[in-house]
């Protein structure tokens, strides 16, 4: 058990209020569904991301992700009260602590995020931990919470420029394993596109869209030369790669219409990495159809 101590310049009305709010927050983000395990031999249960506590958000800081997210380092984080400063406090008092908490868990996520981003459009979930999955949920929830406390809600933020290259980037592995399924009979690299410009995306997202509109040529021109053949067999196999394609083109359309930015603060690079993880609703339902394994 743990004990806390509130100021007492907390009213009961501000404490619910509080409650209120951090239930909102805890939902300020995209769809993400993963499987975890639940018995040996059974079937892995479809989970999503739910509102922490408190305590689990501190637990989450606890550690430093390394490798893809493959392994971690325990490490100093925060501290219970700071937590519950963010559960309580106003946006006016406590926006220094939003940052800084969004930048250590931008620090200590990363890999995770990217490594967890990477093994879901490879369908390859089995090799991460139970925690390491139960770990991406809590942390979604957070980057949520202190989005939305900053002001950044997701009908508004799902719109932004930050996401949308996330998005981008999440589309362009799933077009690249593809092309490495039917060209490369199935020899996967160990980064798929998407994945390896990440990190100059996250800094610069206008430059790694210049890159990454460089390098998806060849894919691109190999779709169009498939779809062109009179093969049906060809086509079929196409499919999935099409589908990629055309879901980028309307990701596409919507940058088009921003603004990139050649720089970026911690609240878009939080917003880039929940673009690279989103799934759509339609997505998640194959796969369960499918009955994923643990």
């Amino acid at each position: 058990h743990r004990q806390v101590l509130l100021n007492t310049e907390y009213t009961v009305e501000q404490i619910i209020k509080g409650v209120e709010q951090w239930n909102i927050a805890a939902k300020n983000h995209p769809n993400f569904e993963i499987p975890l395990p639940v018995k040996k031999g059974q079937k892995a249960q479809i989970a999503e991301p739910l509102c922490p506590s408190p305590a689990s958000v501190m637990r989450c800081f606890q550690n430093q992700w390394i490798r893809q997210g493959q392994e971690k380092s325990p490490l100093a984080g925060c501290n219970l009260l700071e937590i519950y400063s963010v559960f309580l406090g106003e946006p006016n008092q406590t926006e220094k602590l939003y940052h800084k908490l969004l930048q250590l868990g931008l620090q200590r996520w990363m890999p995770l995020f990217l490594g967890i981003g990477q093994a879901d459009h490879n369908h390859e979930i089995t090799t991460f931990s139970t925690e390491a999955r139960k770990t991406i949920l809590t942390a979604i929830s957070t980057f949520g919470i202190l989005l939305y406390k900053l002001g950044y809600k997701k009908e508004g933020y799902m719109k932004e420029a930050a996401f949308n290259i996330g998005r981008l980037l999440s589309l362009a592995d799933g077009l690249h394993k593809e092309y490495c399924k039917n060209v490369r009979k199935n020899e996967i690299p160990a980064q798929l596109i998407g994945n390896s410009l990440m990190p100059i995306t996250l800094d610069n997202p206008k430059r790694g869209f210049a890159r990454l509109s460089k390098r998806i040529l060849i894919y691109i021109a190999w779709i169009d030369k498939g779809w062109e053949s009179k093969d049906e067999n060809k086509k079929k196999e196409l499919r999935g790669a099409r589908g990629h394609r055309n879901r980028m083109g309307e990701v596409c359309n919507i940058l088009s219409k921003l603004e990139l930015p050649e720089k970026t603060d911690d609240s878009q690079k939080a917003m880039i990495l929940l673009g690279y993880l989103y799934k759509s609703k339609k997505k998640v339902n194959n796969e369960e159809n499918k009955g994923i394994k643990q």
